[in-house]
């Protein structure tokens, strides 16, 4: 037997057209003495072994690959082929590559790392003395050492025609074709690689240099539990001799965050282009054969294409240029992108032909339906809100530019309020653009974040909203605003009977309907949850903080005087005595008002009750009470006048109280 491990792309004879490379066909035409290439060579050297009728012979290619014995097979055969019709080989040698010589499907795995510096520091202070790493002059790493991870499987079809070594005693599984394939498919289009490109398309574009560093972001994470647990496995194939679910558990708790395997996302990211179509788009291909399923439920493996397109743009996240991973189809693929820059919105029709391209995804993703949710999901990765933008065009400060373009609303709304509302806007919205600045120097932010959960989009919409109108509220009680379009929203509410909230939803939401055509329909819904909740809020916090809610009592009965005692000397409250009639008894009652704390209307039902079981009650909700024994009525006397000044008679509800 022979083994090897050439890479996935050493078994390409022809490029994208479907002619030979020229490398390809500089050795077919040279024939078996003067081949350069590894295939040709081996087959060369199959072909003298041939010759010397030594017998059968297995190859059996250890590669990371779909069906790699076959990808051999037809690669070795048909260098024979073209080798027959030249003339350099007989036809008896086609015979024995059919008959005598096996090429057994394999399923290894095992995560072994070009060599690493810190590896080698390791060695060294251990004493071992030759440890110097060597780089090719193609760019490849060796050394003396292999830095490698503890677990390891290696499944093999157990098909050699000239008998084997035991090599099941050293942890090799043999068994039949098909449940190699079963492994290989398991490990190369669910529990394993589709996790790791992903990990590496986004890994370059937030400049990580560790597999395991980034198992230690949230979100990436999150992304990869997502393709494998949800996307990934109600498809796989489940071999019987390895458990899928114990697989990734132990892929994503031991394996990638492993600190010791110094592997990188650069490396990992090489050849993209050539294992996109395995990878994910097996995964596709299986949801739209299985009637059960809806392809259209896949948002993960569209998130990861869209971050493909977003990584041949060549800008990390922070828009520095690096350096892209070597792949055959890199130069030709750049051009779909060449044109578009961050801060762009669509809708990119020079994306189609890309998209359509089944060898890059494994389907054509505009045929099943995909290509919408790619595109969304492309135009969020590299698009942002205005100031962010032209924080992207010009290097500008995101808070800078925030102050910059509430300059002029500013100057509006201290000509229609005052030089009061001049001062405590400036300040609102000095100590707003700070923050941003502050907040953005401190953690790199400076866009959207990145939507890759909905729940979690959802739950943000939610309690962003709540925080947002709540400080929003805080700051327009005092009558002040944090520039931008509150200014706007405090113009519309003195001009209108609307509420500071309903202004404010108004006015942000054409924004929003702006912002729908920059970032999907289904991000400006998920803004207008925020919208709404922070318009409530801000109502609430101008309405009604500090102001204290109470029920109002009606009382109609015969011992209103017991009753209206036992009020005075047990609830601490008054009440008012007001002339009714019954219509039925045509008799004059007097009714007694009552107005409690919310906690002791309780107590006032069981104080009617034990005077006079037969009265007759209602209550309802007292918004605000003003006066002894609730909110003096001065406290608040001066910041309604503050307010009507700045935001008109019709302000809020509470004006018109």
């Amino acid at each position: 037997m022979a083994s090897m491990t050439i890479t996935e792309k050493g078994y390409g004879l022809t490029g994208a057209d479907g002619s030979y490379s020229p490398a390809v066909a500089n050795d077919l035409a040279a024939g078996p003495a003067k081949s350069s290439l590894f295939i040709p060579k081996l087959t060369a050297l199959v072909y003298e072994r041939y010759r010397a009728t030594v017998g059968p012979l297995a190859l059996v290619s250890m590669d990371n690959c779909s069906h790699n014995g076959e990808k051999l097979a037809n690669a070795v055969k048909t260098v024979a082929r073209e080798w027959k019709e030249r003339g350099f080989v007989d036809s008896g040698f086609l015979t024995y590559l059919d008959e005598q010589v096996s090429f057994p499907w394999s399923m290894i795995d095992k995560i072994t790392p070009r060599p690493d510096e810190a590896v080698k520091r390791m060695l060294e202070a251990d004493g071992f003395e030759d440890s110097a790493l060597i780089v090719t002059e193609r760019h490849t790493y060796t050394a003396p050492f292999v830095n490698a991870e503890a677990p390891q499987y290696l499944v093999i079809e157990d098909d050699f025609p000239n008998g084997r070594p035991a090599l099941e005693e050293a942890g090799v599984s043999f068994t039949d074709r098909d449940t190699v394939n079963k492994v290989e498919r398991m490990k190369v289009t669910t529990c394993l690689n589709p996790l790791h490109t992903a990990l590496a398309i986004y890994g370059c574009l937030l400049s990580h240099t560790l597999i395991s560093e980034e198992m230690r972001d949230g979100e990436l994470k999150r992304l990869v539990e997502r393709i494998g647990y949800d996307e990934g496995m109600p498809v796989v194939v489940d071999p019987k001799i390895l458990d899928p679910k114990a697989f990734i558990e132990e892929v994503l708790t031991v394996r990638f965050p492993n600190p010791f395997m110094p592997d990188t996302p650069q490396r990992i990211a090489t050849d993209t282009s050539q294992k996109l179509a395995i990878r994910f788009g097996e995964t596709i291909k299986a949801y739209l054969g299985d009637p059960t399923l809806d392809v259209a439920n896949l948002k993960m493996i569209p998130l990861v294409y869209a971050g493909y397109l977003r990584y041949l743009m060549g800008l990390d996240d922070d828009l520095v240029p690096f350096a892209l991973s070597p792949d055959p189809r890199l130069a030709e693929l750049q051009q779909f992108v060449k044109d578009i820059t961050i801060g762009d919105d669509g809708p990119f029709p020079q994306l189609e032909a890309i998209l359509q391209d089944d060898t890059i995804w494994g389907v054509d993703l505009v045929a099943i339906g995909m290509a919408p949710l790619v595109r969304s999901y492309f135009t969020s990765l590299i698009a942002d809100g205005i100031a962010t933008i032209i924080y992207h065009r010009t290097g500008w400060d995101t808070g800078a530019t925030m102050l910059i373009i509430s300059v002029p609303l500013f100057l509006i709304g201290m000509k229609v309020f005052g030089k009061t509302y001049g001062a405590t806007s400036l300040a609102g919205t000095l100590l707003l653009s700070a923050w941003v600045s502050l907040f953005g120097q401190l953690t790199g932010y400076q866009g959207i974040l990145p939507y890759v959960d909905r729940m979690d989009t959802l739950l943000s919409a939610i309690f962003g909203g709540v925080l947002l109108g709540s400080g929003i509220g805080i700051v327009m009680r005092t009558g002040a605003n944090t520039g931008g379009t509150d200014i706007l929203t405090q113009i519309v509410s003195r001009y209108t009977p609307l509420p500071l909230g309903t202004a404010l939803f108004l006015v942000d939401g054409f924004v929003i309907i702006l912002g729908a055509l920059n970032f999907g329909l289904e991000r400006a819904l998920f803004a207008v949850i925020t919208l709404y909740l922070s318009g409530q809020m801000v109502n609430y916090m101008v309405m009604n903080l500090g102001t204290k809610y109470a029920k109002t009592a009606y009382i109609v009965s015969d011992h209103h005087e017991a009753i209206g005692r036992r009020i005075i000397s047990e609830l601490r409250h008054g009440g008012t005595l007001i002339s009714g009639v019954g219509i039925f008894t045509q008799r004059e009652r007097p009714i007694l008002l009552a107005v409690v704390h919310n906690q002791q209307i309780n107590l006032l039902t069981q104080i009617v009750h034990e005077e006079d079981p037969k009265a007759f009650m209602f209550v309802h909700e007292t918004y605000q009470v003003l006066g002894e024994g609730f909110v003096p009525m001065g406290r608040i006397v001066s910041s309604k006048k503050q307010r009507n000044q700045q935001h008109g008679p019709n302000r809020t509800q509470t004006d018109r109280d």
